[in-house]
């Protein structure tokens, strides 16, 4: 297994994933079916930058979070 993505140097003390509540897999689910039932390229390809723009907003709001608790 490759090693976490770490985000400004943080990497958690468990790498492993968390886990999602009920809700949470339900959506990942649902947008997993929405997903496999495009054919269109385009749509995926752009949908694949919207995914990759959220991924890295997060990772953005992990780090800022992260840094205003190693400030207390």
């Amino acid at each position: 297994m490759p090693a976490p993505d770490p985000v400004d140097g943080f990497l958690p003390a468990d790498p492993a994933p968390m886990e999602l509540t009920p809700a949470q897999a339900f959506e990942v689910e649902r947008h997993s079916r929405l997903l496999d039932e495009i054919t269109d390229a385009k749509t995926l390809r752009n949908m694949a930058k919207l995914l990759l723009q959220s991924w890295y907003a997060q990772k953005a709001a992990t780090a800022w979070v992260m840094r205003q608790g190693m400030r207390r």
